[in-house]
């Protein structure tokens, strides 16, 4: 589980330009773009190759391809 902890002196901040809190705020967003993709990559569903037809064989790869061809 990834822990994203808010940069709230960098929110507050009110000095125009300020560069003192800008590696909170980078870290801050790394932080929740990789919780994004691990949220997605565990909920999202996904197909997998070979996973749907776990019977199908060489063989039968060579029979279908026999069967389009003629």
């Amino acid at each position: 589980m990834i822990c994203t902890v808010s940069p709230v002196d960098a929110l507050i901040c009110n000095v125009s330009g300020c560069t003192d809190h800008r590696n909170e705020s980078e870290s801050y967003y790394e932080d929740s773009v990789l919780s994004m993709h691990s949220a997605a990559e565990l909920t999202i569903p996904s197909v997998k190759v070979g996973v749907e037809k776990h019977w199908w064989t060489l063989e039968l790869d060579d029979l279908k391809r026999q069967r389009i061809c003629h």
